[in-house]
């Protein structure tokens, strides 16, 4: 149940560049809820709101996205995708990290999803089960699971944020095998407990 509850907090991060009617660029990824503000009629606002209960006069519900960072920050265009009978919804970019491939963006909608159930990544373990919730190349796909194991809970990669051929920050990652295809990018590692532990943000292979 846990698992299931979490994947209603996955959605679709759809990112486009824009000039008229004109798509010049878009991309397609995920993003989690991590966060709602309940906006009511009167024009109040209950921010944070961890479960919805027997609330009376909402108007609209405000939601906090985390996402990948090169999903959003350089497209003129942030929307988020609900499922098929919903469709797209226009978000706005709040702040993205400048060393690490993450992002936050929000969205208003009438629709209640709930927010993620985030866990720690302090304690794991390499051989832990875990599960990648995602939307493997394209919506087709949207919020699917693959399985895999913590091949390293802490695994360092050489980061060069100003494109200067020179390592300015190690970035620290999840290394797992659960497959990911293009589109994976800002879902979630989840653990077994139905917990989400990370992001995906990266997918490194090699073929010889």
């Amino acid at each position: 149940p846990l698992i299931e509850y979490n994947s209603l907090s996955i959605i679709g991060v759809n990112s486009y560049d824009l000039y008229g009617n004109k798509v010049l660029d878009s991309i397609y990824g995920c993003g989690v809820i991590y966060k709602t503000n309940i906006h009511y009629t009167d024009g109040t606002v209950k921010e944070d709101v961890k479960l919805l209960s027997n609330e009376q006069n909402i108007k609209e519900f405000e939601y906090y996205v985390i996402t990948n960072r090169h999903l959003v920050a350089k497209f003129n265009t942030n929307r988020v995708y609900l499922g098929s009978k919903i469709g797209e919804i226009d978000a706005e970019l709040v702040q993205y990290d400048k060393k690490i491939d993450l992002a936050v963006i929000k969205f208003r909608s009438r629709y209640y999803v709930p927010n993620a159930k985030l866990g720690s990544n302090e304690n794991l373990e390499k051989g832990e089960f875990i599960l990648s919730l995602g939307s493997g190349t394209d919506k087709d796909y949207f919020r699917t699971y693959t399985f895999g194991v913590i091949s390293s809970p802490k695994r360092y990669v050489n980061t060069d944020t100003d494109n200067d051929g020179i390592n300015d920050w190690d970035s620290e990652y999840i290394q797992h095998d659960a497959s990911l295809n293009e589109g994976d990018s800002g879902g979630a590692i989840i653990n077994m407990k139905g917990e989400i532990i990370g992001i995906n943000s990266t997918k490194i292979s090699s073929a010889k």
